[in-house]
């Protein structure tokens, strides 16, 4: 299955309206205790496991290279949470630090201001002070 970012959400949830009278789906926010997904560490911010590592290094955040060897798991029947968190937490530390040397932070100033909480929620989980 492709990746939830790239995903063609709108027929999606076209085809859900067309179909489905009632539907549910687990809260997305990143898991915590118990990794459960009613565990969450916010109800706002969202899920850094949805983030598409592949469209970083399209957008050269990272590169091919930052990818390679990285261990996610080998068993697709389970998730280990700890594993993923540890090994994509550096990789988006390290995009992170790229976009504020390159990126458009006038952009992302202008996503800080339509979307406060997930800037403030960014700030505290980065660490990042400087464009947001």
């Amino acid at each position: 299955m492709d990746h939830l970012a790239r995903l063609p959400m709108i027929s999606l949830i076209s085809w859900f309206v067309r179909k489905q009278r009632y539907w549910q789906i687990l809260p997305l926010g990143t898991t915590s205790y118990g990794d459960s997904p009613y565990q969450s560490f916010s109800a706002f911010a969202g899920n850094t496991h949805f983030i598409d590592l592949d469209i970083l290094v399209e957008q050269g955040l990272l590169e091919a290279s930052d990818l390679k060897g990285v261990d996610f798991g080998s068993d697709a029947s389970e998730v280990d949470y700890a594993k993923i968190y540890y090994a994509r937490r550096p990789l988006l530390e390290k995009a992170v630090k790229r976009f504020l040397e390159v990126g458009d932070v006038k952009d992302f100033e202008k996503f800080a201001q339509r979307q406060p909480i997930m800037a403030r929620t960014l700030r505290r989980i980065y660490g990042y002070q400087r464009a947001f």
